[in-house]
């Protein structure tokens, strides 16, 4: 169905119009089922646990809709939808509009009164649920039904001025008009993973779903704790091998802060206004930015801009099938470059607001150019310049967003009215940083009793997490204008003065959070017993807090350590406790020892207990008759580089650590990997995934299977037949430490070769220490991080000396760590000369990304297995080599590490 032109817009008026095209006479349902029929084997959506094909989303999309029409859900019928970003998600929307029903969702984070309002509200009989066994379809024993609306494909919620969401009506037409355009402009395609952080609540949602699985594409699903930190998420989009994402300007910046860029296709940004200086900072994340515009009325996004560097950011021009106006006071476009209100017209108009006739009356009147058709008034200001691009300026009314959602602040005081403990109260908006606003409420009290905590409790129960205020300050009366208007600009002047300091008998570390939480926060009070997020935190928020730790440190920390630990006194303690070195910077204090951390130095009872403790049995091992070459080093050594590094290379597979070395059976290895310490086992899996083509879970599924190799010996033979004629490159740290694994070395294979992998034990064991792995060591000590790094680091290079003595000189080289990262060149010829093969070039670049290295985890949420940090460079680094020296030893090396290091060379 082809859009009607119309008449043209007034010449030098502020009327523009997009490309008129014909709008498909299909559903996206429809068009997901022709592309489940060409695609069916690709992956068409996954998450972290799971993933589903084109064709089983289809199958359980069909299954749903006839369990739907069973129920009794009829077309045209408005259904909630109760679901998070899961696989079952986009498979219970298809359902619904297989069978012509309508979806409205119901976030489960939402308060349950606020939900049960809004299902009552929308007329909802039956809601779709997350199950353990997939979507469960529940009826409502309470609420009434609405009036059928054929062709609508959601109905969305938006804030109301008068304290009552509005809900708005969007049609087939529509979506299908925003799909299609939006397919066309930014290129979606079969090759894409599109990343999705956004709640099915939020309209945004609708486009990040259906362009990439009408075009082929693969959906990744983050889950909430991946969206609200900002590392998490960029690891993600590395190890899912993300091309395109869409989300607000708000979970950009805290990506930006917290990340280096990760290279995208395409980056799409809308919801709130996208800053200058963030824009500028996108362009290194893609070549292709995008900054988008339109409100829920009018379907996702009404407006497009491709920005360009150093030039200015706009709302852009009207996607097809859409006009934009800027209209004065008499209703009519204004000349160009004049401000006045944006309205919309166009495909992408939605039928209007459910229940509300007078408000659907005012707000979508006629077009004020095109007779025949209906424009939506957006209450924002604009003004259009020349080429008929939109600036946006700001609201014509008391309308903000947060964090991406739209909300009237009418809607927060109607709940603060309901509150019987507070007589009047108002709410203000503020800027504290760039793109980022908060509320403040100023309320007079009722009752004596009445406290900021209580109130923003009852608060929570009614209002989503954004819509409550920061912060609630009682007076004894509101500031009034001689109408007797609330004054509402001295309350901002008010929420704008400066927070009060911390007390000053807060220990100096308390004191130093506090601070921060308080500029981040702009909250007057904070004490020992503050809790972040009650106190109005938000996802930006910590990480912004975790991101001015790192900065004004230099250490690590991690945004999901404040969650675990929101209360004030709480998170000091976890920083002294797990990050000393942190703690005592930020408290301008001496670094201390962790409690119970040892410095004594290894003596030769400790040595021998050590080795006791991680030898293995001895055993009778298979023959494997496929070829292998080890890479041994104690950890923290460099391997996982030498691995990637190799990795690049045609006639090498060299996956992260395999662990098989260590057991005689696979039964044994999943004795002792399982439960906290599987992920240990995540490299082997991974490799197979690389050799099988398959999923994530094809790995687990063939393990499982009735001809998985029992033995170790057997796997290892497994795996060559499937390297395709490639050596195997084993690089697991766990070998060197035990002697019986690299005594099954030389049993179990006729001439392994071996790359010896050393580093200066001092450099190696703070880095072992550093990055705290003692956490995932798996045999339980009596020793102290510093030590267990020590001993590790001696016994492995003992164990490594002895084998060594025992294999012909042309069978093994040894590389140091520090000539590996200053001649990369040298060091790779050293080593593809004993492994028989031709130097390759390839092979010094590790960080190209490319799937042939594994440098990504077996799941999208997962981390490669090895060396967590690894990806945290995009080149090999030389400048930190002995950046180990500039900082004292505080333990002093054992004389039996002594005599190894300097057998090795170094100066110890």
């Amino acid at each position: 169905m082809a859009a009607r032109p119309g008449p043209p817009p007034p010449p030098g008026r502020s009327a523009a119009s997009g490309p008129i095209r014909p709008v498909p006479d299909e559903t996206v349902a429809q068009r997901f089922a022709r592309q489940a029929a060409r695609t069916p084997d690709r992956v068409a959506v996954r998450d972290a646990a799971a993933g589903l094909t084109y064709a089983a989303l289809d199958h359980e999309a069909a299954m749903l809709a006839e369990r739907l029409t069973a129920r009794g859900v009829r077309r045209g019928e408005v259904v909630g939808l109760r679901m998070t970003r899961s696989i079952r998600l986009p498979g219970s929307i298809l359902a619904l509009w297989r069978i012509g029903a309508a979806y409205t969702a119901l976030d489960p984070a939402l308060p349950q009164a606020r939900s049960t309002a809004l299902a009552d509200d929308a007329g909802v009989r039956f809601v779709i649920e997350d199950g353990a066994d997939g979507p469960v379809i529940r009826r409502r024993t309470t609420g009434g039904t609405a009036p059928a609306v054929d062709g609508c494909a959601y109905l969305a919620y938006t804030s109301g001025s008068t304290g009552r969401s509005k809900g708005v009506l969007v049609a087939h037409r529509s979506v299908t008009n925003l799909v299609t355009d939006a397919v066309r402009r930014f290129g979606f395609n079969g090759h894409d993973v599109v990343m999705a952080v956004s709640s099915p609540s939020f309209d945004i949602s609708v486009l990040e779903l259906w362009c990439p699985l009408t075009t082929g594409a693969t959906v990744d699903l983050a889950d909430d704790d991946t969206v609200r930190d900002g590392a998490l998420l960029a690891d993600r989009l590395r190890s899912g091998g993300a091309t395109v994402m869409q989300a607000t300007p708000t979970t950009w910046r805290m990506l930006s802060q917290r990340s280096r860029p990760v290279r995208l296709r395409a980056v799409l940004c809308g919801g709130e206004p996208l800053l200058p200086d963030l824009a500028e900072r996108l362009h290194e994340w893609s070549d292709s930015v995008w900054n988008l515009y339109g409100p829920t009325e009018t379907t996702v996004w009404s407006t497009a801009a491709r920005l360009r560097p150093g030039r200015p950011v706009t709302a852009g021009t009207p996607i097809a099938n859409t006009r934009v106006y800027v209209l004065g006071a008499d209703g009519a476009p204004v000349p160009r470059g004049r401000v006045g209100e944006v309205a919309i017209a166009g495909a992408g108009v939605a039928i209007g607001y459910h229940r509300l006739p007078a408000a659907t009356a005012e707000r979508f009147p006629a077009d004020p150019v095109h007779g025949g058709s209906r424009a939506y008034l957006t209450g924002d200001r604009a003004r259009m310049d020349g080429d008929g691009a939109i600036e946006l300026l700001g609201r014509d009314d008391d309308q903000v967003k947060i964090d991406g959602h739209r909300l009237e602040l009418g809607e927060v005081e109607a709940a603060l009215a309901a509150d019987d403990t507070l007589e009047q109260a108002a709410v203000v908006a503020r800027t504290d940083t760039p793109g980022s606003v908060r509320l403040r409420a100023f309320a007079v009290r009722s009752d004596s009793r009445a406290d900021t905590g209580a109130v923003r409790a009852r608060l929570l129960g009614l209002l989503p997490a954004h819509a409550v205020p920061a912060e609630i300050t009682f007076m004894d009366a509101l500031p009034l204008l001689p109408s007797g208007k609330i004054d509402r600009a001295a309350l901002r002047s008010a929420a704008d003065a400066p927070a009060a300091a911390p007390p000053p008998d807060m220990p100096s570390l308390e004191r130093r959070i506090a601070a921060l939480w308080r500029d981040v926060l702009r909250v007057d009070r904070i004490d020992d017993d503050a809790d972040f997020f009650a106190i109005g935190g938000r996802s930006l928020d910590a990480a912004t807090v975790v991101a001015q730790i790192e900065t004004a440190t230099g250490e690590v920390a991690y945004a999901s350590e404040l969650y675990a630990h929101p209360r004030l006194a709480d998170f000091c303690a976890h920083l002294r406790s797990r990050h000393p070195r942190l703690a005592a910077a930020l408290a301008s204090e001496p670094v201390r020892d962790a409690p119970g951390e040892s410095s004594a130095p290894l003596t030769p009872d400790m040595i021998e207990r050590f080795r006791s403790l991680v030898t293995g049995p001895e055993t009778r091992d298979d023959r494997a008759a496929s070829p292998v070459a080890f890479i041994l080093s104690a950890p923290r050594s460099g391997s996982t580089l030498l691995r990637a590094m190799l990795a690049g290379h045609p006639r090498l597979f060299a996956p992260p650590e395999l662990e098989l070395l260590g057991f005689a059976t696979m039964a044994e290895r999943d004795q002792v990997l399982h439960g906290c310490r599987a992920p240990l086992g995540d490299g082997l899996l991974r490799a197979l995934r690389d050799l099988l083509d398959g999923d994530p879970w094809t790995p687990e599924r063939w393990l499982r299977g009735p001809d998985a190799p029992r033995t170790t010996a057997a796997m290892y033979d497994r795996l060559g037949e499937l390297t395709g004629g490639r050596l195997l490159i084993d690089k697991t740290t766990t070998y060197a430490m035990d002697e019986a694994a690299l005594a099954r070395a030389t049993r179990m294979f006729a001439s392994p070769k071996v790359i010896h992998l050393v580093r200066h034990p001092a450099a190696a064991i703070r880095s072992y220490a550093d990055a705290r792995l003692e956490e995932v060591f798996r045999y339980d000590h009596p020793f102290s991080a510093r030590q267990l790094a020590e001993l590790i680091w001696l016994q492995s290079n003992r164990n490594v000396e002895a084998l060594l003595a025992r294999l012909p000189g042309a069978d093994w080289t040894r590389v140091r760590y520090e000539d590996l990262a200053e001649d990369p060149e040298n060091c790779a010829k050293q080593v593809t000369e004993l492994l028989g093969v031709d130097f390759e070039p390839r092979v010094l670049d590790p960080y190209d990304g490319a799937p042939d290295r594994m440098t990504d985890g077996l799941h999208p949420q997962s981390r490669m297995a090895g060396d967590f940090k690894f990806g945290r460079f995009d080149r090999i680094v030389t400048d930190r080599v002995d950046a180990w020296r500039a900082e004292p030893d505080p333990v002093p090396l054992s004389r039996a590490t002594k005599r190894i290091a300097e057998h090795y060379g170094y100066r110890v």
